[in-house]
């Protein structure tokens, strides 16, 4: 799997990290996860949840993200209804 800030991990390939977390939905994982073997525990939460804390994460995250004018929690949560998480449609 390739990550878009940290591209020289290889999450299925380290052997120390045991433990791997992600907002990804589960159709949209990789194939090659999905068929790893790997065990799965798959959450499935209400959306204000998800939309909280994706909302938290990008806060957090906001100076390595080019969230383009996307400022206010109205206006993500808008987009957030509409489909969308940063720039992905969901």
């Amino acid at each position: 799997m390739e990550f878009a800030y940290c591209p020289q991990v290889d999450v299925l390939k380290d052997k120390q990290n045991t433990l791997f977390s992600t907002h990804i939905p589960y159709g949209l994982l990789p194939e090659s996860v999905a068929k790893s073997g790997c065990k799965m525990v798959y959450i499935w939460r209400d959306p204000k949840d998800t939309f909280i804390s994706m909302w938290t994460f990008q806060q957090k995250e906001r100076p390595y993200l080019d969230l383009g004018s996307l400022n206010s929690l109205e206006e993500c949560f808008d987009m957030f209804c509409r489909g969308f998480s940063g720039y992905v449609l969901i």
